[in-house]
């Protein structure tokens, strides 16, 4: 299968295997992201929520053309560059998906080096996967608020704390 920039999708929901946190790789954030299946059995992973500022899709993205896409760049390191073909959208996606990867042991940092990450062999991992799909697990995802749609006062309810407005001619 051919690596395109087509590898978001957009479909009926997925069935949700998954829901997991991980750091992201600057160690700044805190990610949310899925793994999740169609009725073909295909993986798919999207990117849920982050704790810091950084946007990011929330598209599902092909685990086969991720997957795929560490193989084609086996000699050198893996870095967010490399998955920007197959997680298009936000720069963000490729590092954010990278940390996703990292969580599940599909790569692993290199020993010594300040950035890159090595392709784990995905055997184990994509047979622990299926045997969430034979056990029929489907995990039922609430709809993220859209702090756009609510009144002023109850965003403060749907994110962190919001500081107390500044006094004219203050600075933070």
């Amino acid at each position: 299968m051919p690596i395109t920039t087509t590898s978001a999708i957009e479909q009926p929901p997925l069935q949700v295997l998954k829901v997991q946190k991980t750091r992201s790789l600057s160690g700044a954030s805190e990610l949310t992201y899925h793994l999740g299946c169609d009725p073909n059995d295909n993986l798919y992973i999207r990117l849920w929520a982050n704790s810091s500022g950084g946007l990011h899709s929330k598209h599902w993205f092909s685990l086969a053309r991720i997957l795929e896409r560490l193989i084609l760049n086996d000699e050198k390191p893996i870095t967010s560059a490399t998955l920007r073909s197959v997680c298009p959208g936000s720069m963000n996606n490729g590092g954010f998906i990278l940390a996703a990867l990292r969580q599940e042991g599909l790569v692993k940092p290199i020993a010594g080096a300040e950035h890159g990450m090595n392709r784990v062999e995905p055997t184990a991992y994509l047979a622990e996967v299926q045997a969430l799909i034979a056990a029929g697990t489907a995990i039922a995802i609430p709809p993220l608020a859209n702090r756009r749609t609510l009144p002023v006062a109850k965003r403060a309810g749907v994110t962190a704390p919001v500081s107390p407005p500044l006094k004219r001619g203050s600075r933070r």
